[in-house]
């Protein structure tokens, strides 16, 4: 929280001031150091997937700290002879266990089936917007199949459950 502070103070001091002459840097600005600015992915983004003893875990597709937009694919195989379909959960946060990390998303997705260890890829898109945009490929057929994809918008970070209870908290204080 501090850093978004921060980041947002030196923003805030950089950036040009509307006036009836036109637009100004604040007076801050010119005593600041020439910086880039940048959005950064502020916590790991991964899926679900089972681990050699099948034991479901985290597993990071884009690291924390990665720079905005941003693009990353990782490969995965099937757990199961005969499987017909994937199930792709995205996750945000820095560990293995699932208990710590956050579950942001998921959609289920048909395939062909295949026998135990058939190649799929994962692709996650971060944009600007707090968009994740996942994209699941079939890599088996040549050339590979596209098999779909989904978008979580990440904008509020919030459930709608916490957001209703949000909304209902403000509108109450508005009336007392």
């Amino acid at each position: 929280d501090l850093v978004v502070a921060c980041g947002a103070a030196v923003l805030g001091a950089k950036t040009p001031v509307p006036t009836e002459r036109g637009s100004m840097l604040p007076v801050a600005a010119a005593a600041m150091p020439e910086m880039e600015i940048r959005d950064i992915c502020s916590h790991s983004l991964g899926t679900v997937a089972d681990d050699d003893d099948g034991v479901p875990g985290n597993s990071i597709i884009i690291p924390k700290d990665t720079k905005l937009p941003c693009m990353v694919s990782r490969d995965f195989s099937t757990a199961s002879d005969g499987q017909t379909a994937v199930l792709v959960r995205i996750t945000q946060g820095e560990g293995d266990d699932l208990e710590y990390v956050k579950h942001v998303g998921e959609a289920e997705l048909a395939i062909p089936s295949y026998t135990r260890g058939a190649p799929i890829r994962i692709q996650l898109s971060y944009d600007l917007d707090a968009i994740i945009r996942v994209r699941v490929i079939d890599l088996t057929p040549k050339p590979p199949r596209d098999l779909g994809e989904f978008a979580i918008n990440r904008n509020a970070n919030l459930g709608d459950d916490e957001l209703e209870a949000l909304k209902r908290r403000i509108a109450s204080l508005a009336t007392s």
